[in-house]
């Protein structure tokens, strides 16, 4: 299976090698790309939306997997080209969208799409997610 591990702010893709090495052991194809801005990347800033259609063009279908910073490139990859994106892992990050966009564009996803973490906040009269469609097989 190809996962693509997307770092979190001022760190580089080499930040992920104890846990790609692990991975790869485990038999996956492991891609850790250094964000726009960072590492190899550092003069080709670009904002999140550009950032996340750069990397969907240099990785290409994967698990998408990120933290911090790295979970909203792999978000905004998500909605921006969601063809290239088998499962999403989102690890410590936030949206980062104006109010109605990400719930505007997750209606276009293949899987439904969870902006909370604590069950309380799942059943609270205050959730919006409504997106409830199973994702095809």
């Amino acid at each position: 299976m190809r996962l693509c591990l997307v770092h979190g702010f001022t760190q580089t893709g080499a930040s992920w090698e104890p846990v790609a090495a692990h991975l790869r052991g485990a038999g996956h194809d492991v891609v850790t790309p250094d964000a726009p801005g960072h590492g190899a990347k550092a003069s080709a800033p670009a904002g999140l939306w550009d950032g996340a259609r750069a990397l969907a063009d240099e990785v290409g279908p994967a698990v998408w997997i990120g933290y911090s910073m790295g979970g909203r490139y792999a978000l905004h990859v998500a909605l921006a080209e969601p063809a290239v994106v088998t499962r999403l892992v989102v690890v410590s990050a936030t949206a980062s969208s104006p109010t109605g966009t990400a719930a505007t564009r997750s209606s276009r996803c293949r899987w439904p799409v969870c902006t909370y973490a604590d069950p309380a906040v799942a059943t609270s009269p205050k959730n919006t997610n409504t997106n409830t469609s199973p994702r095809p097989a």
